[in-house]
């Protein structure tokens, strides 16, 4: 399906949603929030971003099917995130509705699945 989405979106600004804690402070603190909400996920995309003058309000992609949405302060060390909002695939898919935001959506859980399949690739080849 990606492939169909080059002429739409980059696919190299794709991979820039993907969160990578280890290469970035602001990254592991989103990490944070997302393991005192939903803990024992792995792969992590961010579908929309919304910084606001106190707080930062996220909208992620967990490990290709369930999105949470909530809101982390900028200006405190403390990453436990507020008003928070869970939601399948399936739900998130009506909410936003037809279009380009449908078809980042879509994308996303595509590059989050090649993800964890990887990653299970990789602690196959380290079990042996």
């Amino acid at each position: 399906m990606i492939k169909k989405l080059t002429s739409r979106y980059d696919i190299v600004a794709m991979e820039r949603r993907k969160i990578c804690p280890d290469f970035c402070e602001s990254d592991r603190r989103i990490v944070d929030a997302i393991s005192a909400i939903h803990p024992g996920r792995s792969v992590f995309y961010v579908i929309f971003h919304t910084p606001e003058q106190m707080e930062d309000i996220y909208t992620i992609l967990l490990d290709g099917e369930t999105i949470v949405k909530f809101e982390l302060p900028k200006y405190s060390s403390d990453t436990l995130p507020s008003e928070i909002q869970k939601y399948s695939v399936k739900e998130f898919k009506k909410i936003i509705g037809q279009g380009k935001n449908l078809t980042l959506l879509s994308a996303l859980i595509e590059l989050s699945r090649k993800d964890l399949a990887d990653t299970g690739k990789e602690k196959a080849a380290d079990a042996n």
